[in-house]
């Protein structure tokens, strides 16, 4: 290209960066670009020029260009969405229509940062800077509450040995590592509201991702008169974490505690969504009872402790941010016991489930009662039931 600039020729020109409205003519300048900044991806990871074409119909006034003279040197691309804020769990492909943009919704009230890039050459003169500047004008034009982007962390791999990428991420917030595209964002005023896993597939950050959110403090939710609904999803992948629970004797609650607290952390390690222990499985408290107890008094004991038990599971959902099938627990109903799982979500809340259909020991020896009705629950990342 005879426009190409040299390093140090925008050294000298780099108050001569301009931002503006990407062209249909300017699809080829923007594939190079981006074929240079993720040099790793290959063809098959990056946006083809049709679907650069789709992005730009979709919303013209979304897709940015950085240009030096003639010469393409960055480009931001964006579309506006409506997030279930309550689930920040949607993958790039979803949020995205896998790079098309046909999710594309202007009754939407988030900007979703989709892509940005430099070209390698040309960092370190302010090119993303100009551009998120490009990004906050777009937010402000269309009223929009906030700007919200899934961030790759490509410096994490070095590190994985080392630290989760929790960890990593907290280092990198606090300036003690530096992370190529995380501290862009933080630079840029980006809030870390959570980490995704399985993202978008990308080598460099392990498949993680950060899910960035910046408000806009210009946002009058007044002038926002279209309503929209949250964005639908396909069919998504939920993680479960099944506990294999091993029925051993317990001298205390701390020591049956602790056994609940590696299955939580378990779930954690693997950024699950949902973490399932079996039926009955606080029946393992029956060892710190008289042994000589009888069955029947046994389970009103345990029942007894139902409080306990749900504060327990209330406090380790909220602070790992995870849906937790607690098994289930006897519980008083009226003057007798059922036979109960909890839903415990990370918001706080409780939800329950009696078993329908006891089993002949349960009756006869427990005196437990069956339940009434089948309920179905509606969290973040799916519609769910639960079957004792």
């Amino acid at each position: 290209m005879t426009d190409k600039l040299t390093p140090s020729e925008v050294t000298s020109r780099a108050a001569m960066v301009k931002v503006r409205r990407a062209r249909l003519d300017d699809i080829p300048a923007i594939y190079a670009c981006q074929a240079a900044a993720y040099a790793n991806y290959g063809p098959g990871g990056l946006c083809d020029e049709r679907q650069l074409k789709m992005q730009i119909e979709a919303f013209p006034e979304g897709q940015l260009i950085a240009t030096i003279g003639k010469q393409v040197v960055g480009y931001a691309m964006a579309l506006i969405v409506h997030l279930n804020d309550d689930s920040p769990w949607y993958s790039y492909g979803e949020i995205t229509g896998n790079g098309t943009f046909s999710t594309h919704d202007p009754a939407g009230d988030d900007l979703y940062g989709a892509d940005m890039a430099v070209d390698p050459d040309f960092r370190g003169h302010g090119i993303a800077g100009k551009l998120y500047e490009g990004r906050m004008n777009i937010l402000k034009r269309f009223n929009l509450r906030r700007m919200v982007a899934g961030g790759r962390i490509p410096g994490y791999r070095e590190h994985a040995g080392r630290l989760s990428p929790e960890q990593y991420v907290e280092k990198v917030c606090r300036g003690e590592l530096k992370d190529p595209a995380l501290s862009a964002h933080l630079k840029a005023g980006f809030q870390v509201k959570g980490i995704h896993m399985s993202y978008l597939r990308d080598e460099q950050s392990l498949n993680f991702a950060t899910f960035l959110e910046l408000e806009n403090a210009a946002y009058r939710k007044s002038k926002r008169i279209i309503a929209a609904s949250p964005m639908k999803r396909p069919v998504r992948k939920i993680r479960v974490c099944a506990a294999q629970y091993e029925m051993r004797s317990v001298a205390s609650w701390e020591e049956f505690e602790h056994q609940v607290d590696f299955f939580v952390a378990t779930a954690e390690q693997y950024h699950c969504h949902y973490l399932v222990f079996p039926e009955l499985f606080t029946v393992q408290l029956f060892s710190m009872l008289d042994p000589d107890m009888k069955p029947v008094d046994a389970i009103i004991e345990l029942a007894n402790m139902v409080d306990r038990y749900r504060e327990m599971f209330i406090a380790k959902a909220k602070r790992s941010g995870l849906y937790i099938i607690g098994g289930s627990h006897p519980v008083r109903v009226g003057e007798g016991i059922r036979n109960v799982a909890h839903l415990f979500d990370p918001s706080g809340n409780v939800y329950t489930q009696e078993k329908l259909h006891v089993t002949p020991n349960e009756r006869q020896a427990y005196g437990i009662q069956p339940g009434e009705g089948l309920k179905v629950f509606e969290t973040r990342h799916a519609r769910i039931a639960i079957q004792v």
